[in-house]
């Protein structure tokens, strides 16, 4: 396509527009589909000073039971992949960027050598120091702070924060510069919430937000151009999360299409009816369909902890000769 951008994954041309809107209800944005890495982004961005803006008066909440199950899970598979690798890590450093609330990092606290926590959003700044008693601090991906406290070797986390910036790239290659450095990465999974991406272009929903969606070639393939290689990539979740919310996006997107078609010059009152019938019928089932997947929910299926992700444990090239390894014996 004339004009189209390259793959904001893995740099490819082969990208197809799929989508127009209003990303963050702050710029004019496309959603395109790399060919290549089956990944999807959005073109252009927000600067990051508008990004800054926007998520320092911007938190995300979900109950302290779900976020504490997912911190739970992240930290347990954090540290069984560099139990795996032969890292010891009681000798790292962690640094999170977008800790949120803190959970994640009062999970790992006491397993690493140190723990910091940078967070945009000042409410939940407050809110894991005075709860948690954790060392959490304002600020968005503040390279020039981890550079300062940066040690010998470190571990760097990012949950859920890698689709929201407007160059991960760059992000995660000045990261690298630091020297012998861990990462750890959890973003949704691009083969279950690209059809998402691909249908909502509503600026204030949570997907909305979103400026990549990672596909597991395409998140092997970015990281490699970031500087990294990857030690353990993991699907994990349910791949059927997303079942509800496609379906309210089919059927606003079919509303829409129909409106569309009402307001036509060769609209005429036979057609009219058709639209009315097709429009009911539409409504009726997916209200069914969504009916039942809610009811399923209360019973503890498909919630949030459920979200299909791609968890990943990655280290930088001057990482690959770790010499604070685990003893053999144990």
């Amino acid at each position: 396509m004339k004009n189209a951008p390259v793959c904001k994954v893995c740099g490819d041309c082969n990208v197809s527009h799929v989508a127009s809107f209003v990303l963050l209800g702050i710029i004019d944005s496309r959603t395109w589909k790399c060919g290549n890495c089956n990944s999807f982004f959005r073109d252009p961005l927000p600067s990051e000073s508008e990004l800054q803006a926007y998520y320092s008066t911007r938190c995300v909440r979900h109950s302290e039971k779900i976020e504490q199950e997912l911190a739970s899970s992240q930290a347990k598979w954090i540290l069984s992949a560099l139990l795996e690798e032969g890292v010891d890590s009681k000798k790292l450093s962690y640094t999170e960027f977008g800790a949120g609330r803190g959970w994640l990092l009062q999970a790992v606290a006491g397993e690493f050598g140190s723990a910091l926590g940078y967070e945009p959003d000042g409410s939940s700044v407050q809110w894991g120091r005075d709860n948690l008693h954790i060392n959490l601090q304002s600020g968005f991906v503040d390279i020039q702070n981890v550079s300062a406290l940066h040690s010998e070797m470190s571990i760097h986390s990012m949950s859920h924060v890698l689709e929201h910036l407007n160059d991960p790239e760059g992000v995660l290659k000045r990261i690298a510069d630091l020297g012998e450095t861990f990462l750890f990465l959890e973003v949704p999974d691009g083969a279950c919430e690209g059809q998402v991406m691909k249908l909502d272009v509503s600026p204030s929903s949570s997907m909305g937000q979103h400026f990549i969606s990672f596909t597991n070639q395409g998140m092997q393939r970015f990281l490699h151009r970031s500087g990294y290689e990857v030690v353990k990539l993991d699907h994990v979740g349910d791949r059927k999360y997303y079942s509800k919310r496609v379906m309210v996006l089919e059927l606003q997107n079919f509303i829409r299409n129909q409106m569309d078609f009402l307001v036509a010059d060769e609209f005429s009152p036979k057609r009219g009816v058709i639209c009315f019938f097709l429009l009911t019928a539409n409504c009726f089932w997916t209200m069914l369909k969504v009916s039942i997947l809610e009811l399923a929910s209360k019973f503890g299926y498909r919630t949030r902890s459920s979200m299909p992700v791609l968890r990943v444990l990655a280290k930088s090239s001057s990482a690959r000769d770790v010499q604070s390894r685990v003893p053999a014996d144990g």
